[in-house]
């Protein structure tokens, strides 16, 4: 009995979830699960961006291309590993969205970034929010540093 049938792999695009694919995709692979790429535009980011208040060097129509171009790239290596894959892409919340979505799912894949210390304090962290609160059991992936 397989116990990972449906796996949520949110993604950033940054090399930590990239990181965190190739995980998932491995498992998804030895499970026989299909996975769901999902990638999150925070929309306080876009909320900013639309009111003229830049929220860095994105704005909307850009932070769009990033989610798309990540999800894609995931669902790339899904069909490249022979893995049943859903991409999508929302404008939300990343940590609240996921969260939602986690009842749907036996497993969420996802990669952290690691920080610590006062950048931790001050931009929160997805995957310790989705750790805390998801319906399902979460793995957190790290990069190896060299």
């Amino acid at each position: 009995m397989a116990l990972y049938k449906n796996i949520l792999m949110p993604t950033d695009g940054s090399v930590h979830s990239k990181a965190a694919i190739a995980h998932g995709l491995e498992l998804a692979k030895v499970h026989d699960a299909e996975v769901t790429v999902l990638s999150v535009i925070d929309v306080s980011d876009v909320t900013s961006t639309l009111q003229g208040v830049s929220p860095g060097p994105y704005n909307a129509s850009i932070q769009g291309d990033v989610a798309e171009a990540a999800v894609k790239e995931a669902a790339d290596m899904a069909i490249k590993a022979g893995v049943k894959v859903k991409a999508l892409v929302k404008i939300g919340r990343p940590a609240a969205d996921i969260i939602e979505m986690s009842g749907n799912y036996d497993l969420i894949v996802m990669g952290t970034q690691g920080r610590t210390g006062l950048p931790h304090l001050l931009i929160g962290s997805v995957a310790e929010r989705v750790v805390r609160e998801a319906r399902c059991p979460v793995l957190v992936t790290k990069c190896k540093r060299a």
